[in-house]
């Protein structure tokens, strides 16, 4: 697995617990990354989430990686990403379960400054059982 500057970055903070989001980010299970349901490939900064390719920008690291994600350096594209990543991930709902209908809400400033938002905003809910975004 080839690693880019970016991703490094990120990864290292992942690596040492340090203020990281494995509620609504990056966990490793089995010693695999997965966001929600799905399995996350990292290549070079950009992330392979299901079948969709997302250009890894230092913003998108950002929200996904950390627990408080600073507003500097996420532009509006990288959040309207993360929020995608969310939904068809079944990040947002409890267990990331796609029958779920109870968001996995928590006290958390990102839950209640960004993710909130997301839940609310959202028609359709439902999520794809591990389908590509």
């Amino acid at each position: 697995m080839l690693i880019g500057d970016v991703a490094g970055e990120y990864l290292r903070k992942f690596a040492n617990k340090a203020d990281v989001d494995e509620t609504f980010g990056l966990y490793d299970k089995y010693g695999k990354f997965f966001i929600g349901n799905t399995e996350v490939e990292v290549i070079e900064n950009d992330l392979r989430v299901g079948d969709k390719l997302c250009e890894g920008t230092p913003g998108l690291w950002e929200l996904i990686i950390s627990r408080e994600p600073s507003s500097g350096i996420f532009t509006d594209r990288d959040f309207e990403n993360y929020a995608e990543i969310l939904v068809k991930t079944n990040s947002l709902k409890q267990n990331n379960d796609p029958n779920e209908i109870r968001p996995k809400s928590s006290k958390s400033s990102k839950w209640n400054k960004l993710l909130k938002s997301v839940w609310d905003k959202k028609t359709d809910l439902k999520g794809e059982e591990s389908r590509p975004l």
